[in-house]
C-alpha cells in the first residue's frame, strides 16, 4: 500500500520547462509509461502473480471507471513525478489501491519525484493538481496517510498545503506494523478540517518563542489548553489527544523554524495541535 514518498524535502527552484497534466484513460502508452516509471523507480512493483502487461491493462480499467486518476510533471518528454488519486470503489466493490473512503471523498494514494527533481514547487504543484482532481469528480475533501516519522512530508502537507491531522492507523508494511497518520483538507468548507490557507494560521512559531505555546507532557483531556504541541514520536499521547476533539494543523522544526536561534527553545519536531 502506498503512503506519501519524501518528496516534499527541498526549496529548489523548478526549470520553466516544467508542465503537469493527467494521464488520459484511454492513452495505454502514458498509461504504461508513467507506471513503468513508478516501477524503474522502485515506487511501484508487479506482483509476482502476473504481469506489468496485465498490471497496465487492470489500471486502466480502473481509471475507465473513474476510480482513479493520474498527474504527471514532466521537463521536456521525460517523466519527472506522478501522483496518484483514489476517487471510488472499483464496480466489483473492491478498495481502489485498497483506500477505503467515503462517497464524497478523495484519496491522494501516493506521490514520486525523481530525487534530482525535488522541490517544493514540483510538489505543491502536483497537490494542487490532486485538488482539482478531486474537484472535478465532485469531491468535498482528500485524505491522505504518512508515516508516523515521515516529518518532510507532514509538514508539508500541514504547513504548506491546509491539511490536518485527524486519526492514526496501524498498516502493514513489508511484514511489519508502521504506524501512519491520517490526514484530510476540506475542499467544500476549509475551515471544517484545517485551514485551507495556512497563510492564515495563527504564528505558532511567536507563540513558541514568547512561552504562549508550551510542550504537553501530562496525559490530554478536556480541560486541557485549546492549543498544545506534541512529539510525532508520541503516538499514545496524539490519539488522546485526537479522542478529545483536537486535530494537528502545523508541524514545528528547529532546524527549518529557528535556524538563526543558538538556544532553541525546541529539541525535536513537534506538531501543533487545536482543539475543534
Amino acid at each position: 500500500m502506498m503512503t506519501e514518498g519524501r518528496d516534499f524535502v527541498s526549496d529548489s527552484e523548478v526549470k520553466k520547462d516544467v508542465t503537469f497534466g493527467h494521464v488520459d484513460p484511454e492513452n495505454r502508452k502514458e498509461i504504461s509509461d508513467y507506471y513503468g516509471f513508478e516501477v524503474v523507480n522502485k515506487f511501484s512493483k508487479v506482483a509476482e502473480e502476473t504481469t506489468f502487461d496485465k498490471m497496465i491493462d487492470y489500471r486502466q480499467e480502473q481509471m475507465r471507471q473513474g476510480c482513479l486518476r493520474v498527474a504527471t510533471a514532466r521537463e521536456g518528454k521525460d517523466l519527472i513525478a506522478t501522483s496518484v488519486v483514489v476517487l471510488k470503489d472499483m464496480a466489483d466493490g473492491r478498495h481502489t489501491l485498497g483506500k477505503e473512503i467515503e462517497s464524497n471523498e478523495a484519496f491522494a494514494a501516493g506521490t514520486f519525484i525523481l530525487p534530482s527533481k525535488r522541490g517544493s514547487e514540483v510538489a505543491k504543484r502536483l497537490a494542487t493538481e490532486q485538488e482539482k482532481i478531486t474537484e472535478e469528480a465532485g469531491k468535498k475533501s482528500i485524505l491522505t496517510e504518512i508515516d508516523y516519522n515521515n516529518s518532510p512530508s507532514m509538514r508539508f502537507r500541514m504547513n504548506k498545503m491546509g491539511y490536518c491531522l485527524y486519526g492514526t492507523k496501524i498498516q502493514d508494511k513489508d511484514g511489519q506494523e508502521l504506524y501512519v497518520y491520517r490526514y484530510k483538507k476540506n475542499l467544500e468548507n476549509p475551515e471544517d478540517v484545517g485551514p485551507r490557507d495556512p497563510a492564515n494560521q495563527p504564528p505558532w512559531v511567536e507563540k513558541i518563542k514568547v512561552g504562549e505555546l508550551k510542550i504537553h507532557d501530562s496525559e490530554v483531556n478536556p480541560d486541557s489548553p485549546p492549543e498544545i504541541f506534541i512529539s510525532p514520536d508520541n503516538i499514545k499521547q496524539i490519539q488522546v489527544a485526537l479522542d478529545n476533539n483536537y486535530k494537528g494543523v502545523s508541524l514545528i522544526s528547529p532546524e527549518l523554524d529557528f535556524s538563526n536561534e543558538k538556544d532553541k527553545p525546541l529539541d525535536k519536531n513537534y506538531i501543533v495541535f487545536i482543539k475543534d
